[in-house]
């Protein structure tokens, strides 16, 4: 898989408009009323990252938690990074009350 280019890039954010590019990765941070309802959340994320094998960093705070995406054995993004943020908006739109 390769890097993808500034325009591949530009193109790719238009899908996913709640990530922010910084540097050479894309970053969103998900609000939540509650720590545990983050903290289950996190599990989701990483269930998610394990079934890709994409693995990103993932902070935790009260009421949040940010994500941030790129493709190490690229050294940059990639469309694995643009799947998992799709898949983790999609996670984060079906949350069950």
């Amino acid at each position: 898989m390769a890097a993808y280019t500034e325009e591949e890039i530009q193109h790719s954010l238009r899908d996913v408009p709640e990530w922010e590019r910084n540097k050479g990765s894309i970053e969103r941070t998900f609000t939540f009323s509650e720590y545990l309802d983050g903290i289950q959340f996190v599990n989701k994320l990483g269930a998610i990252a394990e079934e890709k094998d994409h693995h990103p960093y993932i902070g935790v705070d009260y009421g949040k938690v940010t994500v941030s995406l790129t493709s190490h054995d690229v050294k940059g993004l990639s469309a694995r990074d643009f799947d998992l943020a799709q898949r983790y908006d999609e996670a984060y739109t079906n949350l069950e009350d």
